[in-house]
Parts: C-alpha cells; sequence; structure tokens
C-alpha cells in the first residue's frame, strides 16, 4: 500500500516501485490511496484475506492507524483480522511500531498479536523519521530480502550496519526501526522463471 504524497511529502508510489523492484519477481497487487480510499482500502484488505506473503507500506502513519484517511486502523484488525492470513510486514512510515506507547497496543504489534492472521513478523518505526532518511536502510534491505537462504533477522541486521557506514546520519533510522517476530524467519523466496 501506498499513500497519496502531496507536494512537500516523499513521493510513496516511487519509493516502493523502486525498492519492490529489487525483490524477486512475484505478482505484486497495488493498494494506491491516490486511485481513492475506498478502492485502495478494499485491495488492501482483499490482499490479506488471499494470503499476501508480503505486505509493504510506504506512508504516513501513526501508533493507531495507516494515511490520514484511516487506511488501516485497530478497529479493521478487530473486525476482519479473523478472516486474514499471515503476512510478513514492512512499514516505511512513523510510529507504527512504538511498542512502549502509553496508548496502548501499536498497529503493527496488534497485528502481530492477531491469533492466526495478520501479521507472521513485522519491521517497522518506533519513532519519527524523514522518508529521505528512510532510504538507505530501504535500499540496503531489499537487496538482503531478496537473497535466498538469508533469515529475516540476519538481513536486517546487514541491511543495517550497511545502511549506517554508507550515511552515519541514518543512525535515527537505524536505531528507530525494529523487528516483532522470529529473526530466523525466512522468506521462501520462488525460483525465477525464465520464458
Amino acid at each position: 500500500m501506498v499513500d497519496n504524497s502531496s507536494e512537500t511529502d516523499s513521493p510513496f508510489r516511487a519509493d516502493a516501485e523502486e525498492a519492490l523492484a529489487l525483490l524477486p519477481g512475484g505478482r505484486v497487487r497495488w493498494s494506491d490511496l491516490s486511485q481513492g480510499p475506498s478502492a485502495a482500502r478494499e485491495t488492501l484488505l482483499q490482499g490479506w484475506q488471499e494470503g499476501a506473503m508480503l505486505t509493504h507500506y510506504f506512508g504516513h502513519g501513526g501508533l493507531t492507524e495507516w494515511a490520514d484517511e484511516r487506511m488501516l486502523t485497530h478497529e479493521d484488525i478487530q473486525a476482519y483480522g479473523s478472516t486474514w492470513k499471515p503476512t510478513v510486514l514492512f512499514t516505511w512510515s512513523c510510529l507504527s511500531q512504538w511498542h512502549v506507547g502509553i496508548f496502548g497496543t501499536a498497529l503493527n504489534e496488534a497485528l502481530l498479536l492477531l491469533p492466526g492472521g495478520g501479521a507472521l513478523a513485522s519491521f517497522g518505526p518506533a519513532g519519527i523519521t524523514n522518508p529521505a532518511r528512510q532510504a538507505a536502510l530501504i535500499d540496503k534491505l531489499y537487496r538482503e530480502l531478496a537473497r535466498p537462504g538469508l533469515s529475516l533477522g540476519e538481513a536486517i541486521r546487514r541491511a543495517k550496519n550497511a545502511a549506517v557506514a554508507e550515511d552515519p546520519n541514518a543512525r535515527e533510522v537505524i536505531e528507530g526501526f525494529n523487528l516483532f517476530g522470529d529473526p530466523a524467519l525466512e522468506i521462501p523466496w520462488t525460483p525465477a522463471v525464465t520464458q
């Protein structure tokens, strides 16, 4: 899912396309808020019900919702979560994984704690960072995720090391993004088919 971008925002769709191009081939279904909230929301929820292996969100976020239009909320998790299949979630926003919040469970945490659905693992932000600062980590992580046989935890460790080595100012992002779930999880990439 990608948030709609204003003139002062990061180009969320372009950022997502660039990141996903680094992963092995596969079907990508876009839930794009710039094409209308109803259609974007329907596509997002349908993808979760059908069992997307990976779910990525690029956009504005908070403790309890994705996007100003509230495209995903705690209420959605309670209402529809029992029909969702677990996904590995990557959230490129702010605060959606702030697990020490005094206001209750963060959105990504609620997805991980949902029995039988939601998130099998979740990588996302516990703080607030500028999307431009997230770019180095995004690039490094998606390159590492593409390596077959590499665990999710090891991909994240390598990506964080490479991003901070390249740009020491990336430390605020490196320290602010965390993993919920089993770091030994491996993403089961299928071999590419040549036609």
